[in-house]
């Protein structure tokens, strides 16, 4: 009896003790919620709250509290609350936390978890375009941080360090030999190993083998004035298996050529470029090599030659001044009144290059100004009236490049050439 009586003593304490650990496991508890904390943008990503012994799980969507800077998704399966699907649509960072119940009704949240979005992975490929046959030439690759191998594409008769395409390696930078077989089309580059995708990239590659003969004579048709501002419109005829043309010129500070590898190219007479020769080559390339350039002398009108691109009288009355020095003038009907204005005392347009707004300063006058700004193939890509004597242009809508500005009224013109450079 003695013997009984000590095991239900001992059993008594091993349940005093199981309820003293549940207890102390109940109170120490607490909701938990279980997911990866970075994630890809646009992948949907799984979340559940753990409920411990004594806790009610969410009531409903609103018990999921999300804040944080990047666009996101919430969606349940059903009405099962303990579990979210989470998608972060944008670049940024989400705070979750889940609120449940204890076993007093009382409101009790998961520890809150940020989860990142990993921006999306970005590649490109840099080295030459136009190759040839024999020979070998670098590209290198904008690394990313934890790619573990790049795998290339290119076209046939090519080899990287022997091997044909696809081929893997974890170098970012690469040879590739172009054999005598070699022809035209892409090499591509693919990131492998990154958590959110593979990114990849392209760059053209134009294979030759020879080097093509001059080009034909330059023709040069005038735009309307050979005089600053206006200038040229040169061509040339294609030549068989040229690849790109290379154009020159001399003579820079009074002339100004866009940039271009086609059979077309415009030269504009800048600033006071009157009576001015510029000599413009030209030759055909390939990868190989280019021709020998063939040449052409262009020369500007003279200042009195380009005076007849003012504004012509309008009666008899009309006196036009000019100076030798200045290509500016001043129409009056009364010719004691007349007066000449030199161009920095007329116009000033600034700054120049430009980034994102061109100021533009002129002369008290009865005569409303007006400013066009064409570009270098004469299409007119702002046009205002001018009716304060400093006007503001925003330059969003150009593109970089070099611009042609005119602001003229009935006594005036002044033609000035820009450079937009965001």
């Amino acid at each position: 009896m003695k013997k009984i009586i000590q095991n239900q003593s001992n059993n008594l304490k091993v349940v005093l003790i199981i309820l003293i650990l549940f207890i102390t496991i109940k109170s120490n508890a607490q909701p938990t919620l279980t997911g990866p904390s970075s994630v890809c943008i646009n992948q949907t990503n799984t979340y559940v709250v753990n409920v411990p012994f004594g806790y009610t799980g969410p009531a409903n969507a609103d018990a999921w509290v999300l804040s944080g800077t990047a666009s996101r998704t919430l969606t349940h399966p059903g009405m099962d609350y303990t579990t979210g699907y989470l998608t972060l649509t944008s670049a940024g960072y989400v705070d979750i936390y889940v609120i449940c119940r204890n076993d007093n009704n009382q409101n009790v949240g998961t520890q809150s978890r940020r989860i990142t979005a990993i921006a999306p992975y970005t590649i490109s490929i840099s080295g030459p375009k136009y190759l040839c046959a024999g020979n070998t030439y670098n590209y290198t690759i904008s690394a990313n941080p934890g790619a573990a191998n790049y795998q290339y594409t290119f076209p046939s008769g090519c080899t990287i360090d022997g091997n044909t395409s696809p081929y893997t390696t974890s170098s970012s930078s690469i040879n590739l030999n172009v054999g005598s077989t070699g022809v035209s089309g892409q090499i591509c580059v693919t990131a492998l190993g990154l958590p959110c995708g593979s990114p990849s990239a392209c760059t053209p590659i134009v294979v030759s083998s020879t080097i093509p003969n001059e080009p034909g004579s330059i023709t040069a048709i005038v735009d309307d004035k050979p005089c600053p501002g206006l200038g040229w419109n040169l061509s040339i005829s294609s030549v068989a298996n040229a690849d790109y043309y290379n154009w020159t010129y001399t003579n820079h500070s009074y002339f100004t050529m866009p940039d271009g590898i086609g059979t077309t190219q415009d030269l504009i007479p800048i600033g006071q470029s009157y009576s001015k020769t510029t000599t413009v080559s030209v030759s055909a390339c390939t990868g190989c090599g280019c021709s020998v350039g063939r040449t052409k002398n262009l020369t500007t009108w003279t200042q009195q030659q380009c005076g007849n691109l003012m504004p012509q009288p309008a009666n008899n009355n009309t006196v036009i001044e000019k100076a030798p020095d200045y290509k500016l003038y001043s129409l009056k009907n009364d010719a004691l009144s007349a007066k000449l204005y030199t161009s920095d005392d007329l116009i000033k347009v600034y700054p120049n290059p430009a980034n994102d707004i061109l100021y533009v300063n002129v002369p008290e006058s009865n005569n409303e100004f007006t400013i066009k700004i064409c570009n270098i193939i004469g299409e007119i890509v702002f046009q205002k009236e001018l009716n304060t004597e400093v006007t503001e242009i925003k330059t969003n809508d150009l593109k970089n490049g070099i611009y042609m500005v005119t602001i003229s009224n009935s006594s005036f013109f002044e033609c000035k050439k820009i450079i937009i450079n965001k």
